[in-house]
């Protein structure tokens, strides 16, 4: 989506969202009055979010003026001084970090029916089914912070521009948060249905149960990094 956006060899703050789905269903006629199926469903995302947000930074975008910073200038975020306001999209951009985040969702049932009407009573039916859900997701988080440069007029040369370094260039935080949702549901009924003359009859019975196990676990990594350079000429 956007340019210029590796910080340094191992981290790349561009978003990015890939999504791939699969499903598969498969019935059985076992006899005349016995069917089983199966039905198997995934999906797998990878979401990499900068780290003050799409939407932030896009309203930064529509909010900067062009007089109040020439940008990026070879790989610097560069600003000026005392200049008509301060909006610079790539500070948000490229010293916010990101957010990378993984979900994986799995979904199974198993399904039998039998057919009772010629065994026991026209119109009855039984069934019986599980389900095996599991929903995984995780977020590392990677936040740094980059040192930006004020541009200024060399006093003795008019014809040379000065890059004075500000602030330090930081990596502050790693944190790696996961979620998972594990999910078992057993479901068993009968189910009767006839028409007497005009009348159409139904009935069900059903019987569900549902057990649910959810772990969470979060892991903060600290590291503190500066770098301070001086002055850059160009």
């Amino acid at each position: 989506m956007y340019n210029h956006t590796k910080i340094d060899n191992q981290h790349d703050v561009n978003a990015y969202d890939r999504r791939y789905n699969f499903r598969s269903n498969l019935d059985f006629k076992i006899t005349q009055d016995f069917k089983a199926s199966v039905q198997l469903a995934t999906q797998i995302e990878n979401v990499r979010t900068p780290g003050s947000g799409n939407s932030t930074i896009w309203r930064e975008i529509s909010w900067s003026n062009p007089l109040s910073s020439p940008g990026l200038i070879d790989g610097k975020v560069v600003r000026l001084k005392d200049a008509l306001g301060e909006q610079n999209p790539w500070m948000l951009l490229r010293g916010n970090g990101y957010d990378n985040d993984s979900k994986n969702n799995v979904n199974t049932t198993f399904r039998l029916d039998y057919d009772l009407s010629r065994a026991l009573l026209k119109g009855l039916s039984a069934h019986a089914s599980i389900s095996y859900d599991s929903y995984y997701y995780s977020r590392k988080s990677f936040r740094k912070s980059i040192q930006y440069y004020l541009a200024q007029r060399d006093p003795s040369n008019a014809d040379n521009i000065l890059y004075i370094p500000k602030e330090e260039e930081t990596i502050c935080l790693q944190i790696l948060a996961m979620e998972r949702t594990e999910r078992c549901i057993w479901r068993q009924g009968l189910n009767y249905q006839h028409n007497f003359g005009k009348h159409h009859t139904t009935a069900l019975f059903a019987f569900i149960t549902r057990v649910n196990i959810t772990s969470i676990t979060e892991v903060s990594c600290a590291q503190r990094i500066s770098r301070h350079r001086g002055k850059n000429n160009i």
